[in-house]
C-alpha cells in the first residue's frame, strides 16, 4: 500500500526526525515529505507544498485501469 508521510521539523507531536523518518524506513512503500517551517498542522502552515505532495501521491498511487475490479 503506498504510504505518504507529510511532516514538518517544528512539529512537537509527530516530528519528522526521528519519528516519521523511522516509519518511512520501516515501511517499504512509504514516502516522506518534510515541509520546511511546518509544525503539526503542516497542511495549514505550508498549504501549497502540502497539496502538491498529496496530489502527486494520489496520482502515483492510482492503479492502472486493467487492475480495477468491476462488478459482473
Amino acid at each position: 500500500m503506498p504510504t505518504l508521510l507529510i511532516g514538518g521539523p517544528l512539529d512537537p507531536v509527530t516530528p519528522t526526525e526521528p519519528l516519521l523518518t523511522t516509519i518511512a524506513q520501516a515501511v517499504p512503500t512509504a514516502r516522506l515529505v518534510d515541509l520546511p517551517g511546518a509544525s503539526h498542522f503542516s497542511n495549514l502552515d505550508q498549504p501549497e507544498a502540502f497539496t502538491r505532495a498529496l496530489i502527486g501521491h494520489l496520482r502515483d498511487a492510482r492503479a492502472p485501469d486493467d487492475d480495477r475490479v468491476s462488478p459482473d
